[in-house]
């Protein structure tokens, strides 16, 4: 598997007001510790014609799959399930957002790296996409922090 494809593949994970996007003209290969490229966090505000405007941008260098998960079979399920677990944190800011509500710093992603979970791959229960997501999101320890 061309893990570094399999990982591009899920670029940009997007919403209107939030996208993760990889840095143009990129690089993704393996380091000795792992695969690592860096990444944008993306903050968009919306305008009053409707057309967005960027709020913020961060940037950073993360490890998305450390040197010893590179021959995991199940890479492709946690990249999938990983990038769906996202999706799903970013719509559900959206919501809270456009229902009103106020950013709550306590459940808000800041970084990049704040997004990205490869040590689930160390648990030997998820073993499809969609376990991978539930995973990911069903714990406070990993991006089920930032659910409102």
């Amino acid at each position: 598997m061309d893990l570094a494809a399999e990982f591009i593949k899920h670029f940009p994970i997007a919403s209107g007001r939030f996208s993760l996007e990889l840095v143009p003209d990129t690089v993704v290969e393996a380091q000795p510790d792992g695969w690592r490229t860096p990444i944008r966090l993306f903050l968009w505000d919306t305008l009053d014609d409707g057309k967005r405007a960027i709020r913020d941008i961060r940037e950073q260098e993360v490890q998305w799959l450390p040197a010893e998960a590179a021959d995991d079979p199940r890479v492709a399920a946690y990249l999938e399930g990983w990038a769906a677990a996202v999706r799903a944190i970013f719509e559900r800011h959206e919501e809270r957002l456009a229902a009103g509500a106020e950013i709550d710093k306590s459940n808000y992603f800041d970084l990049p790296a704040d997004l990205v979970c490869p040590e689930v791959l160390q648990l030997r229960r998820p073993q499809t996409a969609d376990e991978f997501t539930e995973t990911l999101l069903a714990s406070k320890q990993r991006l089920g922090r930032f659910l409102p």
